[in-house]
């Protein structure tokens, strides 16, 4: 278990998250207009947050903040739960709809058929997820961000296929009348589901 968290961790430092700068800019830009539109829900749930990834924007909105990340290393307030998705989504106690927003690809590294049969996510939640692209632009930062945190002895054996041929959408938990969007800007992908 030390190597995955140590391994989290590292995906979140200031050397990583420069290589992925032009993604997150995109990403930033989507997700506020995005969350602007959004009028008739009170919280944001940001999964795989980091040390409150996305904060200031989603504190810029009228939504409050919720946070989760088992390998979060600050708490800077009572709206950071240390634990994974999965635990939160299994045992999820609050009645009101949410927005989860699944940043940075982060869905590819989480366990969806936990997710799926918890039926913690309900009618009129809202998904929205960001990914990468399957391009070749996009192979090239999957390449460089992935290098610059796996250990040693980890380098040879990964190649942005790794991460591509994940599942990477949220597709698989959604309910069959869920309404279902994409959007693509760059190397960025996008889906947007209400339940």
């Amino acid at each position: 278990m030390k190597f995955i968290d140590e391994t989290y961790k590292k995906m979140l430092d200031e050397d990583s998250m420069h290589i992925a700068r032009d993604f997150l800019v995109t990403e930033r830009e989507f997700l506020k207009c995005t969350l602007n539109r959004l009028e008739n829900y009170k919280e944001a749930v940001v999964v795989g947050c980091g040390d409150y990834n996305h904060y200031e924007l989603i504190k810029s909105t009228r939504l409050n903040y919720l946070g989760i990340d088992p390998f979060a290393t600050t708490r800077r307030g009572s709206r950071l739960i240390k634990t994974t998705f999965e635990d939160y989504i299994s045992n999820r106690k609050e009645e009101e709809n949410q927005i989860f927003i699944f940043w940075f690809n982060v869905i590819s590294h989480l366990n969806l058929a936990i997710i799926e049969k918890s039926e913690g996510i309900r009618k009129g939640d809202v998904i929205i997820n960001s990914t990468w692209r399957t391009k070749n632009a996009t192979k090239a930062i999957i390449e460089k961000y992935y290098q610059n945190f796996l250990p040693s002895n980890q380098k040879g054996s990964f190649n942005a296929g790794t991460i591509l041929s994940r599942n990477r959408s949220i597709k698989g938990i959604l309910q069959a009348d869920s309404s279902f969007s994409t959007y693509s800007r760059g190397n960025n992908l996008f889906e947007v589901a209400i339940i």
